[in-house]
């Protein structure tokens, strides 16, 4: 049984659910339905189309202008853009390309092969917008120490200046960095690219049918396997790891196979010990 719990914890259990092709901005894709009695709104979108169609959007040169234009004046379109951007606007007359350059505000000591979250500062003179959507890059300053490397962050911009930073020691020895080191500086983000991993892919389209083929074939063996050992209700087609994970999961299941219940009247037996 399917139940919704709501704002103030209001439990509905919706009536039936429906597959249909929905179409938003022009991307259509098949997206599961609930049709739940007394819902006011017609239709709600939930996240997971809302990304989906985002990222299909990104494609599309209409979509970076859109993001890129002047709403001054219009909260609605205001939201809307970060709705589309999936970050905060910067708020301001001018949008600045770099707020400025973070400093630690006291010694750290970072072990070898270490990775760090620091929180650095920005000046106090520094033009801010709180809340708005900020990247933190490494700086490109010279005087940055030696032997770490400094991650990229997309992170909230905080009105006393904090900001966090991802510092990894990538040298065998402990480094100490010292008070006011530069390590990054802070840039307006307008929009955020998604990151999405499809395992077993690469870059180009040749590659990626050959590479698409190969797991296909490899994904129908290891389902073979499940159903000769009475698992074949495992969905292994969208297990979310490596093929050669995927074979090593399979084989373990098959070497364990007599712990696993076969159908809903499968419950063992369980023997008392004294």
């Amino acid at each position: 049984m399917l139940i919704l719990v709501g704002y103030g914890g209001v439990q509905v259990n919706p009536m039936c659910m429906y597959d249909m092709e929905l179409s938003l901005y022009g991307v259509k894709c098949m997206v599961p339905v609930l049709v739940v009695t007394g819902q006011k709104d017609d239709v709600i979108v939930c996240t997971n189309m809302l990304k989906y169609v985002l990222h299909q959007l990104k494609n599309e040169n209409n979509y970076w202008k859109l993001i890129s234009s002047n709403t001054k004046g219009s909260s609605d379109g205001e939201q809307f853009l970060e709705m589309m951007t999936s970050l905060t606007r910067w708020r301001g007359e001018d949008v600045l390309e770099k707020v400025g350059t973070v400093k630690l505000t006291q010694a750290v000591s970072l072990l070898p092969k270490q990775e760090y979250l620091l929180w650095g500062r920005l000046p106090s003179d520094v033009p801010k917008s709180p809340g708005s959507t900020v990247m933190v890059k490494p700086t490109t300053c010279r005087c940055v120490p030696r032997g770490i490397m400094v991650g990229r962050v997309v992170t909230p911009l905080w009105g006393d200046g904090w900001t966090p930073m991802k510092v990894t020691n990538i040298s065998d020895k402990p480094i100490t960095l010292r008070r006011n080191s530069k390590l990054a500086d802070v840039f307006t983000c307008v929009a955020a690219e998604d990151l999405i991993l499809f395992q077993g892919s690469c870059q180009s389209e040749a590659g990626s049918i050959r590479v698409t083929h190969g797991i296909q074939g490899e994904n129908t063996d290891l389902k073979d396997r499940l159903q000769r050992s009475g698992l074949e209700n495992v969905d292994i087609d969208h297990c979310e790891a490596s093929p050669s994970t995927k074979l090593q999961l399979v084989t373990l299941m098959e070497k364990y196979e007599d712990v696993f219940s076969k159908h809903h009247l499968d419950c063992g037996e369980a023997k008392g010990f004294t």
